[in-house]
């Protein structure tokens, strides 16, 4: 889905210029990130954790939709820091 690869470009750029997980601006995208989450799983906590597993323990599932493992982690970073409200501010 190109909503998916765009942002994935943008967080490839924040990694680029060395931006922390839980700087503003990447935690804006974490939030654009978790909209499309939620509109994917419709809500339903059973699907995101079945999709966080695949994710977890099928690494090539990331790089099939484009996110190598590198992104993978730097937006789960980004979704943590967004999650317990920390980062720059």
């Amino acid at each position: 889905q190109q909503e998916w690869q765009d942002l994935f470009a943008e967080f490839r750029a924040a990694m680029a210029r060395g931006e922390d997980p839980g700087h503003p601006t990447v935690r804006e995208l974490a939030k654009k990130a978790a909209a499309l989450i939620e509109e994917f799983t419709g809500g339903d906590p059973g699907i995101y954790a079945s999709l966080s597993k695949m994710y977890a323990s099928e690494p090539s599932a990331g790089t099939r939709v484009g996110m190598e493992p590198e992104l993978g982690e730097y937006m789960s970073r980004a979704r943590a820091a967004l999650s317990s409200g920390t980062g720059d501010t």
